[in-house]
């Protein structure tokens, strides 16, 4: 049963209240049992359904409930509300009978079929996910993100209550709210995406990012901020950070000095002349090993380095 109506947020009945002894308020209150203590919740508007006439048509309802028993109330005298309240015996259970058929199926049906929580929308500020808390954990069950997705406390939704919903023949859902379809259908996809091949059905941030990402999937967007910032972001930084440092162009010209100066001493390289053999042994050399480095790059390094050489300088013996 779902509550209807055309009028908008409705008002407590304070003027009625206000009319009433406290000997009176205690009958109204144990009439109306947990439709007295219901109060329509404040729901904001996140991902999902959301539609306020949810809860505020079973306040209209509620109110009215409190108007008319109030004013039955105050249809009886002192000495009728001392019968109901047990503090005098009467002669006749008629007053007592009055008084409890009055309303009764209407307030039993309503209180059984009082709207949960969710009914106008998932923005309930007392089932909000505390996104900072789950963002850091390292895997999530189906249930987690389901709720999570939606901005719920995971917490505050049942999971075998929702999988039992959702194993129900497809022609009983429509007797569901219209939150619980949402749920049922967006927990399809999330057990089609990441348990179709698995009965494990634990899932990472960063493929359930991935996934969000390519097939556009609504998520609450202050879960995909902070699952970015701690394990896409993050892990971006160290990479950046280990970038090589760009060479000191003093050490270069240090190690083609060295280099240069092994090749004239072992190798018998001569630096005057323009077409050397010996620039062929050193790639041959390092072929041999594995390493691919071409003729041009010797010859860049050696002359580098030959560049530090005196002009006044003679080898100790002949260059071949």
């Amino acid at each position: 049963m779902m509550f209807t109506g055309d009028q908008g947020p409705p008002t407590f009945s304070e003027q009625v209240i206000a009319m009433m002894d406290p000997r009176r308020e205690k009958l109204l209150k144990a009439k109306l049992g947990a439709l007295w203590t219901w109060s329509r919740p404040e729901i904001v508007e996140t991902v999902g359904p959301y539609n306020l006439e949810m809860h505020n048509a079973y306040a209209v309802f509620r109110e009215a409930m409190i108007k008319e028993c109030a004013e039955k109330l105050l249809s009886y005298d002192d000495h009728q509300i001392s019968v109901l309240l047990g503090e005098v015996e009467d002669d006749t259970d008629d007053l007592l009978d009055d008084w409890r058929r009055f309303r009764e199926d209407k307030i039993r049906n309503g209180v059984r079929h009082m709207p949960p929580w969710h009914a106008s929308g998932f923005g309930h500020p007392d089932h909000a996910a505390d996104f900072e808390h789950w963002s850091k954990m390292a895997i999530f069950t189906i249930h987690e993100l389901l709720c999570l997705s939606v901005g719920v406390e995971p917490g505050s939704l049942d999971s075998s209550e929702l999988a039992k919903l959702a194993a129900a023949p497809r022609e009983r859902h429509g007797d569901y709210w219209p939150t619980l379809n949402f749920l049922i259908r967006r927990r399809e996809q999330l057990v089609r995406q990441f348990c179709f091949r698995s009965t494990d059905c634990r899932v990472t941030p960063k493929s359930f990012l991935a996934w969000v990402d390519k097939v556009a999937f609504d998520a609450h967007p202050e879960l995909l901020r902070l699952l970015r910032r701690y394990h896409v972001e993050e892990a971006r930084e160290p990479a950046a950070s280990a970038a090589p440092p760009r060479q000191d162009p003093r050490e270069v010209d240090t190690i083609a000095q060295l280099f240069t100066a092994m090749a004239i001493d072992h190798l018998g390289y001569d630096p005057q002349q323009d077409r050397s053999p010996i620039l062929k042994e050193i790639t041959d050399l390092a072929a041999s090993m594995g390493m691919q480095v071409s003729t041009e790059t010797v010859r860049k390094y050696l002359r580098r380095g030959a560049a530090f050489i005196p002009e006044d300088w003679s080898p100790n013996r002949p260059i071949r």
